[in-house]
């Protein structure tokens, strides 16, 4: 047990920063001694090599073997495992019983092998059904596992109908996902068979699944768990993974999500979903995070995938902005590691995430051949652009001679406007560095270098979708310097989304919030 005067050492353990922002925030507003272990290979021996990106994000970074396996022998510090396919780097500590949050093989696997995580969730169904829950309960679609393209096309066609196509495993294939619109299903036929002529999985064994599509509202519901049992507070969001408003153009990781928080007593779907899997949970030791989405409807909870990691965007900023002036985050953390049973506070509304992309966004190829043509045509050009960083006041005043490779710059400035602390904690870089505040008439900028496709995610917390809308539109509006891609119909369906689920008997809204 931690002495509550002492603040704890937290180490977070990823192939790759996720989400730096937190730890960062962990560190330089909460106090915490933070650092990040970039492990050099996965579970499956696959090599990761933390790019320079991250060289100046204020963070202590270790990518060293063997002073990653020194910190993981801390036993009084906290090891946050921030993706999976880490199990291999925290398999003693959990031995040992060392606070380890996530990282536990036999709950990883919900996540990592599809057809498995779907067999926990009959587990639940049964469950349900021999304890009289049949309405709010789980229902499994009909799914079917692929490693072949022409497999999975000859089955579509031996049964039409709506389906989804869904990545597997460790599978990094955005362009697998696709949700079938016509019952014949030929629209599926046609985009397998185009993956299929263009050769992706062509390098990796490809690895995906196909789904019946369902219709409903997708909803995500999480619980944490503190080897003992689930805190008392719960939370719910809607995920985007499109890249343009309206759902419309090709899947990213997510580009915008609405989340709220719920006591779990009062949660039908946590209830639904949870304390069926409370006496494993504590059989194993778990201690972290659990996610489950899926369909809703008037028959009930159809579940997609699971999510067992301490991250994943906007989710965790989200959760840092809901928690923001009421639950210390580190206090959250430090209860899950060590069994505290913590009644945690957050604020009651409903917090928006959303990514903001520069070029070249989302597919890496989309303009950087652009850029790589400028920056061979003029030598000077990326001395410039460095030198304008220690010379805000200048560069801010000559931007527009930049206006050629303005629109495709992982190294080009961004700068934020009107800086304050409460506009900066809306903030939380996923790919920047070299952050900057620096005052000109008397008003603070922010100047970030992007060093990626996704250089923030944006969070606000809020009672009204037309406040939000207001809130986060100008926030996104005080970025200058840099074209950028977003979406920007933050709350157009909540409440229609919130009064369909309502119409079906779903309650997942704290009435009291919107008075």
């Amino acid at each position: 047990m931690p002495n509550k005067s002492l603040k704890s050492l937290f180490i977070f353990l990823g192939r790759d920063l996720l989400q730096p922002s937190i730890p960062y925030k962990l560190q330089e507003e909460l106090g915490y001694e933070v650092v990040f272990l970039n492990v050099p290979t996965d579970d499956k021996g696959n090599p990761h090599t933390l790019e320079d990106a991250y060289e100046n994000m204020g963070l202590e970074i270790i990518t060293e073997e063997s002073a990653i396996k020194k910190y993981l022998l801390e036993k009084n510090a906290i090891v946050v495992v921030e993706d999976t396919l880490m199990t291999k780097w925290v398999k003693e500590r959990i031995k040992k019983g060392y606070p380890t949050l996530c990282g536990y093989p036999e709950i990883e696997k919900w996540e990592d092998d599809r057809d498995y995580g779907m067999k926990i969730c009959q587990q639940i169904e049964d469950y349900n059904n021999k304890h009289g829950n049949s309405f709010y309960n789980i229902h499994i679609l009909p799914q079917e596992e692929f490693n072949d393209f022409d497999k999975a096309i000859q089955f579509v066609e031996a049964n039409p109908k709506k389906w989804v196509i869904k990545e597997a495993g460790d599978s990094d294939i955005r362009a697998l996902n696709y949700k079938g619109e016509l019952d014949s299903g030929m629209d599926v036929i046609a985009r397998l068979s185009y993956l299929r002529e263009k050769g992706f999985g062509g390098e990796k064994k490809v690895h995906f699944f196909l789904q019946e599509r369902s219709t409903g509202v997708e909803v995500a519901i999480s619980g944490f768990f503190n080897g003992k049992d689930f805190l008392n507070w719960s939370e719910v969001d809607f995920e985007h993974q499109p890249l343009l408003a309206g759902d419309r153009g090709p899947h990213t990781g997510e580009m915008m999500n609405e989340a709220w928080g719920l006591e779990k007593d009062g949660n039908p779907l946590f209830n639904t979903v949870y304390p069926p899997l409370a006496p494993y949970l504590r059989k194993v030791g778990f201690h972290g995070f659990i996610n489950l989405n899926g369909m809703m409807n008037e028959r009930g909870y159809h579940p997609f995938e699971w999510t067992v990691r301490m991250a994943g965007s906007p989710w965790v900023t989200q959760l840092y902005e809901m928690l923001y002036g009421k639950t210390d985050y580190g206090e959250l953390l430090q209860a899950l590691a060590y069994g505290q049973d913590l009644h945690v506070q957050w604020n009651e509304g409903y917090t928006v995430g959303v990514r903001i992309d520069v070029p070249p966004s989302i597919f890496k190829g989309m303009s950087y051949d652009f850029l790589k043509k400028e920056l061979a045509d003029n030598k000077n050009l990326k001395g410039e652009l460095q030198k304008s960083l220690s010379s805000p006041d200048t560069f801010i005043e000559k931007l527009h001679e930049f206006e050629q490779v303005r629109e495709s710059s992982y190294e080009m400035p961004v700068i934020i406007t009107d800086f304050h602390p409460e506009k900066a904690r809306h903030f939380h870089w996923s790919d920047a560095k070299n952050l900057q505040i620096i005052y000109k008439d008397n008003i603070p900028y922010g100047i970030v270098e992007p060093t990626g496709s996704t250089f923030t995610y944006i969070t606000i917390i809020g009672h009204k979708p037309k406040v939000i809308n207001e809130r986060l539109d100008a926030i996104v509006v005080s970025i200058a310097g840099l074209p950028f891609i977003s979406r920007d119909d933050y709350c157009d369906e909540v409440e229609e989304k919130l009064s369909k689920l309502e119409s079906w008997g779903w309650n997942l809204w704290p009435k009291s919030s919107l008075i």
